[in-house]
């Protein structure tokens, strides 16, 4: 694995937990 990989891993990793994060705030009690 190159380490422009890795990096593009770490940020698809990061943005889909900041949507789920959103996911989950914006989805009613």
């Amino acid at each position: 694995m190159k380490a422009t990989d890795a990096v593009h891993q770490g940020r698809r990793q990061r943005l889909v937990r900041a949507m789920e994060m959103e996911a989950m705030v914006a989805a009613p009690q």
